[in-house]
């Protein structure tokens, strides 16, 4: 009987769903929201970057973050998801798992994945389900059609 434990997520919120068998309906394991995930940039930094003069005839030099707030916003989110599927497959509560995301997430999720649970992603779907029900989720994805 394999377990098969899906992430459906978005920029700024998530839902761990779980099959305990590739017949069963799928139930809702926890739910993840990320209010910085839907700010804009303004929102999140307070101020403008910062900046110092040079020597003489230098002029000004602005410092500014190579990773705007926002995309460190959804980048700590989704190591956040990864790490959380990481626990659970150390706790042997699934054997298998998909990944439901836009493209955009969908990239920064893979790019968090490694080692062994990388190995057990039998599936990415580019799709934005995170507001779908679980029956609607789990027709979409292959694995469990």
């Amino acid at each position: 009987m394999t377990k098969t434990m899906i992430l459906v997520a978005d920029s700024s919120r998530a839902r761990l769903f779980m099959a305990d068998t590739p017949k069963a309906a799928l139930r809702e394991v926890e739910d993840f929201t990320s209010p910085a995930g839907r700010l804009q940039e303004q929102e999140l930094v307070s101020d403008r970057p910062g900046n110092a003069r040079g020597a003489a005839g230098q002029g000004l030099r602005v410092y500014d973050q190579p990773t705007s707030a926002q995309e460190e916003a959804r980048n700590q989110f989704a190591r956040h998801l990864v790490e959380r599927l990481d626990q659970e497959r150390k706790q042997g509560v699934f054997d298998q798992f998909v990944l439901v995301a836009p493209a955009a997430m969908l990239g920064r999720l893979r790019a968090e994945l490694k080692g062994p649970l990388a190995k057990v992603l039998v599936e990415t779907l580019d799709k934005n389900l995170v507001q779908q029900r679980p029956e609607e989720v789990r027709s979409q994805v292959h694995v469990l059609l």
